[in-house]
């Protein structure tokens, strides 16, 4: 039991030392650099490239009445797997495809390596703000049911296989997946 103690002051010493990031939304922890630019979505308000927008699952839903197409991507800044391809992919994709795209983080962490992208698109973050807490996984959560309440089973497209492309076609979801490459139409990218 005496051993337990030094072992405990030992962790909690090292674990000062750490910084864990994608816990949290990670604002805190944000460069004050890049507070310039954030802002706050706003309904018919014009929106910049390049910025970053807090917006909300229903908000994006309301510009579904705007758009007949619309892609949602939703993206950990920096990310580095096999299916993370250069922002400007999917916006290539969108194009492409008369998509409205939505490119929107899960948090702050890394935003830099998001805005280095110099995409001439506005871009967003989940607004963890209005899902009442900071914590990842479940603002993440509460905006995709925000994002899905029109659809018949919501929960089970966010709690089943993991996916982060999200279709709709005249309000209604017509494609998941985790991978852009197997979104129809197909798309052959020449610069993954």
């Amino acid at each position: 039991m005496t051993k337990i103690f030094p072992l405990l002051g030992l962790l909690l010493l090292c674990s000062s030392c750490i910084t864990i990031y994608g816990v949290t939304s990670d604002y805190k922890k944000l460069d004050p650099a890049f507070h310039p630019y954030l802002a706050t979505y706003e309904e018919g308000k014009d929106t910049i490239s390049n910025r970053v927008y807090s917006i909300t699952g229903e908000q994006i839903r309301q510009q579904m009445q705007q758009h007949d197409k619309i892609l949602v991507y939703t993206f950990a800044n920096g990310c580095s797997g096999s299916t993370c391809y250069p922002l400007a992919t999917f916006k290539r994709w969108a194009d492409e495809n008369g998509y409205k795209l939505y490119l929107v983080t899960t948090g702050y962490d890394n935003l830099g390596a998001t805005l280095n992208q110099q995409l001439n698109l506005p871009l967003y973050a989940i607004d963890y703000k209005a899902y009442n807490t900071n914590m990842r996984g479940k603002y993440r959560d509460r905006f995709l049911l925000d994002l899905l309440q029109d659809e018949a089973n919501p929960k089970t497209i966010i709690k089943g296989p993991y996916v982060n492309l999200y279709a709709f076609e005249k309000g209604k979801l017509t494609q998941v997946s985790d991978d852009l490459l197997q979104l129809e139409p197909k798309f052959i990218s020449s610069n993954q």
